[in-house]
């Protein structure tokens, strides 16, 4: 099922576009990761699909429009900025409220807690929480009501390692319970980490946007380095599959196809008289992919 469609979506701030007709689909089941810096675009997106801001062009539709806006608004459950609860009252008690918010049913909170891991603390006054329990406990109010979609904006920011692993963990565990998860995110390690697509934003325009496996490329890397770099150079260079080499100091950066093996460039290399002293293979990271679209962007 298509959970959201977004067509043309354009959003100005006088002479600055904020977004620039961003087009992207979200189906359900998957964890759809809007990557970009700072200014990119990104609460921007969220705050128009959620109704907080109007754009200026374009159209976005929930749940293939099969319910009333109001209807879809209930089916959704956001963390925007940074959530805010009463200081003095415990996790059942500020709940409540958010509940009372939703025009929910009286409820037990034991669930919510329990998929964040607060059931213990959840008598503590607010206060005496951490960031990372401040920040599970936003995620226990936006599971209130069992939304089918939930969005999260930069979910990580400011949270130490422990934290960032617990918020990690939170929402791999909402994405195996089926739920769509629809977050932003500058921290290129997290999306990777966590998502299953990725759409990457740059000054409010799509640079690229699909299955992670898609947005990473499938040809790899292998690192090699000898005593003779020029003669191994022009020696791979004529060996097929070797798409790209990248001289780093006394090191070769070979970017090769899928189906070609380190250990033939090893044997090529030695029937050649040539003797590797270095031999790394790896794939390139979310962050190198993402560097390489903004830098084909930018010479644009």
């Amino acid at each position: 099922m298509e959970v959201l469609h977004i067509e043309g979506l354009t959003k100005r701030y006088g002479h600055i576009k904020a977004i620039d007709s961003l087009s992207l689909t979200v189906q359900s089941g998957q964890v759809m990761g809007l990557l970009g810096p700072n200014g990119s675009g990104k609460t921007t997106t969220l705050g128009i699909i959620l109704d907080i801001l109007k754009a200026d062009a374009g159209r976005y539709v929930w749940f293939e429009g099969k319910y009333a806006q109001a209807e879809a608004r209930k089916r959704i459950g956001s963390i925007l900025e940074r959530p805010y609860f009463y200081p003095h009252l415990t996790a059942d008690e500020n709940l409540d409220i958010v509940r009372r918010i939703k025009d929910l049913p009286p409820m037990s909170f034991d669930e919510v807690l329990d998929t964040v891991g607060l059931l213990k603390r959840r008598h503590s006054p607010y206060r005496t929480y951490s960031l990372g329990m401040k920040q599970r406990l936003a995620v226990a109010s936006t599971l209130l009501g069992d939304p089918e979609v939930l969005i999260f904006d930069e979910p990580t920011n400011g949270l130490d390692p422990e934290g960032i692993i617990e918020m990690r963990e939170i929402i791999l565990n909402l994405r195996h319970r089926g739920k769509t998860v629809f977050l932003a995110s500058h921290i290129l390690d997290e999306v990777e980490k966590i998502c299953t697509h990725v759409t990457v934003l740059q000054r409010g325009k799509v640079l690229a946007s699909g299955p992670l496996g898609h947005i990473i490329t499938n040809n790899k890397f292998v690192i090699v380095s000898a005593s003779q770099p020029d003669e191994l150079q022009q020696l791979l260079q004529t060996m097929e599959g070797v798409l790209h080499i990248t001289r780093e100091g006394p090191k070769l950066i070979v970017e090769v196809r899928e189906d070609l093996r380190p250990e033939a460039i090893n044997r090529i290399a030695a029937q050649n008289g040539i003797w590797l002293s270095h031999l790394e293979e790896r794939r390139m990271s979310l962050e190198e992919e993402f560097l390489k679209l903004v830098k084909a962007q930018n010479t644009r």
